[in-house]
C-alpha cells in the first residue's frame, strides 16, 4: 500500500542524493487513501523530505477509485497511484517491477493482500532478479513469496520493527 508515501519520499531522496537523472516509474496501490493533512503530519518528523512532501501534497489526487498520475523530482519520477484494492487490480495490470515495497501489515491485519493469488501476481509482475522488502515476516508470507519464485532473507528491521524480509526473484 502507498500509505503516507514514505517509500516514494525515500526513492526521491535517494535519487537526489545520487544526483542521477534516471527515469523511474513508481507504481503503487492504495485501498484507503489518506488525506493530505494526515500525510503532512506523517512527514513532519522527516525535515529532509519536506520539499518532496510539499510537491506531492500539491498534486494529491481526489480520493476516488481510479489510476492517478503525477510527476515528481523534476519529471524524473512518474507516479501511477491506483486507488483500490491491490488484490482486485493486480490481475488486470501488466508491467515489470524491478523493486517492490510490500505492505508492512501482517496477514492477520490484511489477509487479502497476502493471499496466494496476490503473491503469484507479484511474481508474475516481477522482472528477473527483482528485489522486494517488507516488514512482514510471517511464515505464510514467506511461503507465498517463495512459491512465487523469490529467494528470501530475514534481516533486522528498523525503528520499532524487529525484523524485515528481503527477497530477490529467481531467474
Amino acid at each position: 500500500g502507498f500509505g503516507t508515501g514514505l517509500n516514494l519520499m525515500a526513492v526521491l531522496a535517494e535519487q537526489a542524493r545520487l544526483n542521477t537523472s534516471c527515469q523511474i516509474d513508481y507504481i503503487s496501490f492504495e485501498a484507503r487513501p489518506l488525506s493530505v493533512d494526515t500525510i503532512e503530519n506523517a512527514h513532519r518528523p522527516f525535515p529532509e523530505i519536506a520539499g518532496f512532501s510539499e510537491q506531492m501534497r500539491a498534486q494529491w489526487p481526489r480520493r476516488w477509485p481510479a489510476v492517478h498520475s503525477f510527476q515528481m523530482g523534476g519529471g524524473r519520477v512518474s507516479v501511477q497511484l491506483y486507488y483500490g484494492r491491490a488484490e482486485t487490480i493486480l490481475p488486470f495490470v501488466n508491467f515489470y517491477a524491478d523493486i517492490w515495497f510490500l505492505d508492512g501489515f501482517s496477514p492477520r491485519r490484511n489477509p487479502d493482500l497476502w493471499s496466494e493469488m496476490v503473491m503469484n501476481e507479484v511474481g508474475r509482475l516481477s522482472s528477473d532478479a527483482a528485489r522486494l522488502a517488507t516488514f512482514t515476516v510471517a511464515s505464510a508470507v514467506r511461503a507465498g513469496l517463495s512459491s512465487a519464485g523469490f529467494m528470501l532473507e530475514k534481516k533486522a528491521g528498523f525503528g520499532k520493527k524487529r525484523d524485515m524480509l528481503v527477497a530477490i526473484k529467481k531467474s
